[in-house]
């Protein structure tokens, strides 16, 4: 329904900004408003658009082949889940007798996750944009196409930004916790979960080799962060 709204607005020239959640609930909050109802939401959502209208990004129509990334990307993932829970129930007590059913489910996904990665391969090859930042995510160390995929689809705004702000949005960047004199541990936090968690397997792994970023990790450590 959201995408939906959206995209009739920009047809019909209404400017709209598309709202983060946290920051909207921490903007209600701070108005001391801890109930909820539809009419609640309604006046805090005008009360938030009319303050901070001049800092709020407008909302643009995505490039179609984004929106077919990011849709090719979320059918993978869902049949991902899918062949583990197969593959699981084959494990499970009494899945023997299941075996045949079980096999025959996980090799038509597999066939599926095969399509959908052509799918994915055929569409970066014919985007020039695509293609630009594919290979420029790919010359990094443990970086391969299908997590490369992931990236594209899940953090389009990729090269539009400075790196700072990247791994903020990526929630990688470590935020301040100070106080006074007092230097508290960074955390990071915020951003979106699911890059920190598709990215944690090529660290460990770029980490381990000898390219420029296992000298930058190694370099880290021996500065204590």
């Amino acid at each position: 329904h959201e995408s939906l709204l959206l995209e009739e607005c920009l047809r019909a020239g209404i400017a709209c900004h598309r709202a983060d959640t946290l920051k909207v609930k921490s903007f209600i909050r701070s108005y001391g408003t801890h109930g909820k109802s539809d009419a609640i939401d309604a006046a805090m959502l005008r009360a938030y658009g009319r303050e901070r209208w001049e800092k709020l990004t407008l909302w643009q129509a995505p490039d179609p082949d984004e929106t077919r990334l990011r849709a090719l990307v979320r059918r993978r993932q869902e049949l991902i889940a899918i062949k583990i829970a197969e593959k699981n129930r084959a494990k499970a007590p009494g899945g023997r007798e299941l075996a045949a059913s079980f096999e025959a489910v996980i090799k038509v996904v597999e066939r599926q996750i095969q399509a959908i990665d052509a799918a994915i391969r055929e569409l970066i090859a014919g985007s020039s944009a695509l293609k630009h930042r594919a290979a420029i995510c790919t010359a990094m160390d443990s970086l391969g196409p299908i997590v490369t995929a992931k990236l594209l689809a899940i953090l389009p705004e990729l090269g539009t930004m400075t790196r700072r702000k990247a791994a903020a949005l990526a929630g990688l960047a470590p935020h301040p916790n100070d106080s006074g004199q007092k230097q508290g541990y960074r955390k990071i936090r915020g951003g979106r979960p699911e890059i920190r968690s598709m990215l944690y397997m090529p660290a460990l792994h770029a980490a381990a080799g000898r390219g420029e970023f296992a000298t930058f990790y190694k370099r880290l450590i021996t500065n204590g962060k």
